[in-house]
């Protein structure tokens, strides 16, 4: 799929997500976004179906984030200044995408739905990598 046709598949609240996660790879110095960001993403966007999911899995954006932090407590930042103009896709999250889209190509057509990739979507194709 060109990349153009799945970005117009995602919904306000999947691109909410995203901007989201760019502002967390940012601030953390990264110059990628990766999958961790895109679930704190999730997490920020209250709208989303996945944000419920992630909670009543036990999961909270402040555990999220510790935790994320105690992994990466030994690494440098990238970069700095970084804005989200000038992040890219780290590749687990390029393919962490292209299964989002295959999940809602599958969901979407079981439920009759439109072809839209949403939050829930998102989730699956994180979850389908790991």
């Amino acid at each position: 799929m060109l990349e153009n046709e799945m970005w117009q598949r995602f919904t306000v609240s999947t691109t909410v997500v995203i901007h989201f996660s760019q502002d967390e790879a940012g601030r953390t110095g990264k110059n990628a976004v990766g999958t961790e960001d895109i679930l704190i993403g999730l997490l920020r966007e209250e709208k989303g179906a996945a944000v419920h999911i992630l909670n009543r899995m036990g999961v909270s954006l402040n555990r999220l984030r510790t935790e994320i932090a105690a992994k990466n407590k030994n690494k440098r930042p990238e970069r700095k200044n970084i804005t989200r103009d000038n992040l890219a896709l780290s590749t687990n999250l390029k393919i962490a995408f292209e299964d989002a889209v295959l999940a809602a190509n599958e969901l979407n057509s079981k439920q009759n739905h439109l072809n839209f990739v949403d939050t829930e979507h998102i989730l699956l194709g994180i979850l389908a990598g790991d």
